[in-house]
């Protein structure tokens, strides 16, 4: 049985908080979609819903695999503890997975968990136990950086370019590894990221296989393609995130099309497919009312919370202590408040929700941590402001800011196309001139 625990994260390049399911143990027997996962670096992904920076859930976690009596624990680094604490952790995390299994399953290696600091290095044994070998491990790794490379490039001359100087790395590899990273920005649910990589790929295959793009610019999902993949998934989870990230497909021709098929079965006398067609109807239906009642829900609470910070005198004060309420619906909610009034010339209103979007931006940031606040001050600053910058916070620039500037950039490399990976890049390249000039003095 999968062990999940709900956890709160903060996203690094945002400040924003969300809560997010995590898994702490993989089960390969049980659950071998989450071996893939963590192979491909899905395990646990976070996409935050604001920003969609994306990052890994930093949690210990076990995996096992029966077949090859493996009991492996993962135990983060950089998790602030004593090692009793880490020992009394790695205790607690045993127990409690053996204790979800059936006591015939149960055996004596689980009681010494081969525990890893490194997630790569766990990684590294996984793959090696599967007989692939360190040099398929790196090929690997090496197509994920080109497409990270990739993904900064945004015209088709420049992706030509770079191909041409890649073109013996433009292999099937490195397709595997962006068809996994669609799939997870899919089942998270952000499509926005998905339809970027998406448009990577066909620029790519326009490029290096012309016949393959060719077939593929059709539309992107036709109803009957979009009913065989809601049937063909088998994790709620995964199927819940999909059905979120399709909802605006999943209309009446698209269950009409459901109602023909399942009478197509009848007719033919293929009872159990019309009985599985009848589930995942049902399903579906279920969870459409389930999203929409919670998007309804969310932009009704954004609504009032808009309305009241307008109504209030001063509200800064206001929205400081509401400052969890502000995310992704508040300002959806506020961009088409701005956009009626700005429509109907409603200069007071205009005026007043303008300074609401200074002041909620202003407050998502001061609540979020002093590196965080740097690196937003940074970012909108010119470069000549920047080393000034630098110099008036020399407290704040120290390992841990390049860290956390170095995650933002890693999330960002999937995110989107803009100039924004660049600038962190040169933020970067900022602060480790300052370090290395301090550590030179």
């Amino acid at each position: 049985m999968s062990l999940i625990v709900t956890t709160q994260v903060q996203c690094p390049a945002c400040g924003a908080r969300y809560v997010q399911k995590a898994h702490q143990a993989i089960d390969v027997s049980r659950e071998p979609h989450l071996k893939e996962a963590l192979l491909q670096g899905r395990f646990n992904l976070s996409i935050c819903p604001q920003c969609g920076s994306q990052g890994l859930i930093n949690l210990p976690f076990i995996y096992h695999d029966g077949t090859k009596s493996l009991f492996y624990l993962f135990l983060p680094m950089d998790l602030r503890a004593t090692d009793l604490q880490q020992q009394q952790a790695v205790g607690a995390l045993t127990r409690q997975f053996m204790d979800s299994l059936p006591a015939e399953e149960r055996r004596g290696y689980m009681l010494q968990p081969k525990i890893y600091l490194s997630l790569q290095s766990l990684l590294d044994d996984i793959l090696l136990a599967d007989g692939i070998t360190k040099e398929q491990l790196q090929a690997m790794r090496d197509r994920a950086a080109l497409l990270q490379e990739l993904l900064q490039i945004d015209t088709l001359d420049g992706l030509r370019q770079a191909v041409e100087r890649n073109k013996e790395r433009v292999d099937d590899t490195l397709f595997e590894v962006l068809e996994g990273w669609i799939a997870e920005a899919t089942a998270q649910g952000a499509a926005e990221t998905a339809q970027a990589l998406m448009d990577l790929k066909q620029d790519l295959l326009q490029i290096v296989r012309p016949e393959e793009a060719a077939g593929q610019e059709a539309p992107p999902i036709e109803r009957e393609e979009l009913l065989d993949m809601l049937l063909k998934e088998s994790d709620p989870e995964r199927l819940r995130a999909l059905v979120a990230v399709v909802r605006p497909l999943l209309d009446y021709q698209f269950f009409l099309l459901v109602a023909d098929r399942i009478e197509a079965a009848q007719q033919s006398g293929n009872e159990i497919e019309a009985k599985r067609l009848s589930r995942l109807r049902q399903t579906l239906l279920e969870l459409i009312e389930q999203l929409d009642a919670e998007a309804r829900q969310l932009l009704e609470r954004a609504a009032t919370l808009l309305r009241q910070a307008l109504s209030v005198p001063d509200p800064r004060p206001f929205l400081e202590e509401r400052a969890s309420q502000i995310d992704q619906a508040f300002f959806t909610v506020l961009e088409l408040n701005l956009a009626a009034a700005e429509q109907r010339g409603d200069e007071r209103l205009l005026a007043a929700l303008r300074q609401l979007a200074t002041v909620a931006m202003s407050v998502l940031e001061e609540k979020a941590p002093p590196e965080i606040r740097l690196i937003n001050q940074l970012l909108r600053a010119s470069s000549a402001e920047r080393q000034e910058l630098i110099r008036a916070n020399k407290a704040l620039v120290t390992d841990r800011l390049l860290a956390i500037m170095r995650q933002m950039r890693a999330g960002l490399e999937t995110a989107s196309r803009t100039g924004l990976p660049q600038q962190m890049d040169e933020l970067i390249s900022l602060v480790e001139a300052e370090l290395q000039s301090g550590q030179g003095g």
